[in-house]
């Protein structure tokens, strides 16, 4: 199990950020909140006016080039636009 006895409350209004370790269940735990996973226990309730934005930890699609800078591809990579 990744996420053991594992609860959070975050209210109307909050920006919430998630770090960790690699192989700590950020991934999964996004995956789990957006609904492409189902939890094997528990269960995740989201108001209907939440908002989840996610940019996946791997854009291979959107790098057209791996010379372009970290502002450039900012500037002009199709995931970031839903995400504004």
């Amino acid at each position: 199990p990744i996420f053991l006895n594992a609860s959070a409350h975050i209210s109307y209004g909050d920006h919430v950020g998630v770090i960790g370790v690699n192989g700590a269940g950020k991934s999964t735990l996004f995956h789990l909140i957006l609904q492409d996973l189902e939890p094997d226990y528990g269960k995740i309730i989201l108001p209907k006016e939440t908002r989840v934005a996610y940019l996946p930890q791997v854009l291979k699609d959107a790098i057209f080039s791996m010379d372009i800078s970290v502002l450039d591809f900012l500037k002009t990579v199709r995931t970031l636009v839903w995400l504004e």
